[in-house]
């Protein structure tokens, strides 16, 4: 794949070649019996020729052999007879010893030189009448240009390069290639026979429109190539082939390759990114179609014009890093690569050929802006050359108006964000990787977040996007207004909130209706997060990482993290209101609740712990704990008091009741001791005689007393009661 091109230097030979035609210069009419009257002629002679080329890289030249056979096909009349004297034909400029030959003897020739091309005329030497023909032989070398010669030819030992004609009305064109040559052909169409090891035939048979055939035959020979290896400090390889012919070339490019490439690679900021040599090969001006020099991704190769050119030796080295693989579009690279040249060449004191400022109106700018600049194709007019200079230098202003703005240091982290396409626009965590192509879109993008460019946009709308770009940029401006806002809204309370992935994937894929509502998302959390840190200072409380670890982290729907953001805040303002409940004055029956029990000032506390802890469930059931404990205080209180008035007054009935049992044994207690103080005078002493009352004996004849009855004292007839011997009062027995 060509990842790249260097700017036009001369048309190739392509544009200056003509194709041989075989003119009848001069027609002599005999009349009878009369001397010859001359005029010219249009038409009338037939030419036929076949033409071989012979490669010789040792003589360096290519020899060509033309057999030519032309015959006279112009009518006599009754009074005219034609013949012609001479046949021309167009040859290369460059052609050299020539000869040409007829029937054992040589041709008179006469070559008039014109712009590209020369006229060759070859006598006959005899008249040709109608129906005549004669065999010509033309030959002649092309020798091959030294390097940087303005001829187009090379004939090295390792290389080469020069133009095939056709010749006379129709003919065959045969190329004989020396052995070891690998054989290409621009134009023709010419069939490439044989083997490259023995020597390859080219040939065109046929050619019956000589005026627009040509062929621009190359070949290379890559095993004569001189060889010289470059190592340099950071282990960058580099292996200069050119012609063993040119060693002018060889040094200056090592030279430049040596020197430059440290200072390239510092500017650019990435690691070098070839694997393995880099190969760097000289061209013939002619072959790189119109270019100074190709960059060629794939195969490791640079190939630059023998031209002793600083700017394309440093630019297509450049292309190392400024290709497909970095940046998606040609203008980019383009412009990246003279730009990057020109600072090089200038840290290296050398001079370079200024660059133009194009002109945006002139008739070689494109129908549509850079952003539709076509691939590098072959030069083939001016039209094409004149195109190819516009986008060059318009890539140049865009990209050298960058630089100079941002500065290197800033665009080495461009071009860092590039390499690693990594996402514009950053958030909290490391850039996010999003893949894709760095088309204009997004390297406007990085140029502006990273780089911190103001006048990029200006640039792309005046040189790079069409009308419908220019929408795109429209909405995008309306979409980084919003985004702008958020990311200050972000700053506010302290440790910022960046936005989140969910704002900025849209943002950088350009779906700025999308990145619209996922910022008014976000704005919707960020007001929130507002009132969050409002209720914590008046809570006294630290807000939790967690919601903005959330916010920030958030990779589509911004939902869940809005509704734990509610959540926050609806803790934080029920705890808020559990300490303003829970410190105010307290009426008697709530305090009387909360005797003895939990405070509910230490329920709050334990929210406010909970929720710095993050644990919003937690902290929520403190928040109830302590609400349920202020909503049920005067309850109990009252209850307290209720059941404290039930207690006193049973216990004052129980107090009454053993009062009354205490006095009532008490009483008891005297009035047996009273009995057993009466019962012991009537004991008789001990000392004194033993007597019975014979008023308590049965008299002779009469009946014992009758048994008491029932309800009488036992020993006291007629008494319900024991009667206290000391009061004389009735008395029943107590327990």
């Amino acid at each position: 794949m060509i990842a790249s091109t260097r700017r036009p230097e001369r048309l190739p030979i392509a544009v200056k070649a003509v194709a041989a035609l075989g003119l009848g210069l001069s027609l002599a009419i005999a009349r009878p019996g009369g001397p010859p009257a001359v005029r010219a002629a249009d038409d009338g002679l037939g030419t036929r020729s076949t033409a071989v080329y012979t490669v010789q890289p040792d003589q360096h030249r290519v020899h060509v052999d033309v057999q030519v056979s032309a015959t006279n096909q112009k009518s006599d009349t009754q009074s005219v007879r034609y013949y012609f004297v001479s046949a021309g034909f167009f040859l290369q400029p460059e052609a050299t010893h020539l000869r040409a030959t007829a029937e054992g003897r040589t041709l008179d020739t006469t070559v008039r030189a014109r712009t590209g091309y020369s006229v060759l005329e070859v006598r006959f030497g005899r008249n040709l009448y109608h129906g005549q023909a004669i065999a010509m032989r033309i030959s002649y070398d092309l020798p091959g240009g030294a390097p940087r010669s303005r001829a187009d030819i090379r004939v090295e030992s390792a290389f080469v390069s020069f133009t095939a004609w056709s010749f006379g009305d129709a003919g065959d064109v045969r190329v004989e290639m020396p052995a070891g040559f690998a054989s290409s052909v621009i134009g023709g169409p010419m069939d490439v026979n044989g083997l490259q090891e023995a020597g390859q035939s080219l040939t065109a048979s046929d050619v019956t429109d000589p005026a627009s055939w040509f062929a621009v035959v190359t070949g290379d020979r890559p095993d004569a190539l001189s060889s010289e290896p470059i190592t340099l400090g950071g282990g960058e390889r580099f292996v200069v082939r050119g012609w063993p012919e040119d060693t002018v070339w060889r040094t200056r490019v090592a030279d430049r390759l040596e020197r430059g490439l440290p200072i390239l690679e510092r500017l650019v900021g990435l690691r070098w990114p070839v694997r393995g040599d880099l190969e760097v090969t000289e061209r013939a001006a002619a072959v790189l179609e119109g270019y100074a020099g190709f960059y060629l991704t794939d195969e490791n190769r640079i190939e630059i014009s023998e031209e002793l050119d600083d700017l394309t030796i440093v630019h297509e080295t450049s292309h190392a890093w400024f290709n497909q693989r970095l940046f998606g579009e040609r203008w980019i690279n383009e412009g990246l690569a003279d730009t990057y040249a020109t600072l090089t060449l200038g840290e290296l004191g050398l001079a370079w050929q200024p660059i133009p400022m194009p002109n945006r109106t002139s008739s070689a700018a494109f129908p549509l802006p850079l952003v539709s600049w076509p691939p590098p194709g072959r030069i083939v007019d001016t039209t094409t050359e004149a195109r190819e200079l516009y986008g060059y230098n318009a890539s140049h202003a865009v990209i050298d108006g960058l630089v100079r703005e941002v500065g290197p240091a800033k665009m080495r982290d461009v071009f860092s964000a590039a390499d690693g396409r990594a996402i514009a626009y950053v958030g909290a965590p490391p850039a996010e990787s999003i893949g894709g192509a760095v088309d204009w879109r997004r390297f406007l993008d990085y140029v502006q977040e990273r780089g911190g460019s103001t006048g990029a946009e200006a640039l792309i709308r005046k040189w790079v996007v069409d009308a419908a770009g220019a929408k795109e940029l429209d909405a995008r401006d309306a979409a980084r207004a919003a985004y702008a806002r958020l990311v200050e809204h972000g700053q506010a309370h302290g440790q910022p909130w960046l936005p989140p992935m969910s704002v900025r994937s849209p943002m950088a894929h350009w779906t700025f209706q999308l990145a619209t509502t996922r910022i008014g998302e976000a704005e919707g959390v960020l007001v929130t997060r507002d009132s969050i840190a409002t209720e914590a200072a008046n809570v006294g409380v630290t807000v939790p990482a967690s919601l903005r670890s959330a916010y920030q982290s958030a990779i589509a729907d911004l939902g869940p993290v809005q509704a734990q953001a509610d959540r926050e805040l609806g803790v934080l303002r029920a705890i808020g209101d559990a300490g303003r409940e829970a410190g105010a004055a307290r009426d008697v029956w709530v305090q009387l609740g909360l005797l003895g029990g939990v405070e509910p000032m230490t329920r709050v506390e334990a929210a406010r712990a909970d929720f710095q802890a993050d644990d919003m469930t937690a902290a929520q059931a403190a928040v109830d704990d302590a609400g349920r404990l202020l909503d049920g205080a005067g309850v109990v209180g009252r209850e307290r008091v209720a059941g404290a008035v039930r207690v006193a007054l049973f216990v004052a009935l129980v107090l009454a009741v053993l009062v009354a049992w205490i006095v009532r044994r008490r009483r008891r207690v005297a009035r047996r001791a009273a009995v057993a103080a009466l019962t012991q005078a009537a004991v008789p002493d001990a000392a004194a005689p033993y007597g019975t009352l014979a008023a308590n004996l049965p008299t002779e004849g009469r009946p014992p007393p009758a048994a008491p009855a029932a309800g009488q004292a036992d020993g006291w007839p007629g008494a319900s009661a024991p009667m206290d011997p000391l009061t004389g009062a009735e008395h029943g027995d107590e327990d």
